[in-house]
């Protein structure tokens, strides 16, 4: 993966007193979903919280970079679902 996306994890993941640049909970999340434009009609604040469940580890409470660039797929699917998984990221 990309060295700027991994920064873009780090950054959010470690933003506020209590940051860990290597993992990000739920609201470090749902923060990046929403600086970013993601959430939308198509993609609500339900649907990140889903999503981050959806790929974290039943007992954690943060995902790593590896689970957030599946998140990313996920949102990818969700924002647009008439397009297949391997074009949402060729272009």
């Amino acid at each position: 993966m990309s060295h700027a996306l991994r920064d873009v994890f780090r950054t959010f993941a470690a933003f506020g007193r209590t940051g860990d640049p290597n993992s990000m909970d739920g609201g470090k999340f749902a923060k990046l979903c929403k600086d970013t434009g993601l959430v939308s009609r198509k993609l609500s604040t339900v649907d990140v919280d889903l999503i981050f469940n959806k790929v974290k580890q039943r007992t954690e409470r943060k995902i790593s970079f590896e689970q957030f660039c599946e998140s990313l797929t996920l949102l990818a699917e969700k924002l647009y679902p008439e397009l297949s998984p391997g074009v949402l990221f060729c272009n």
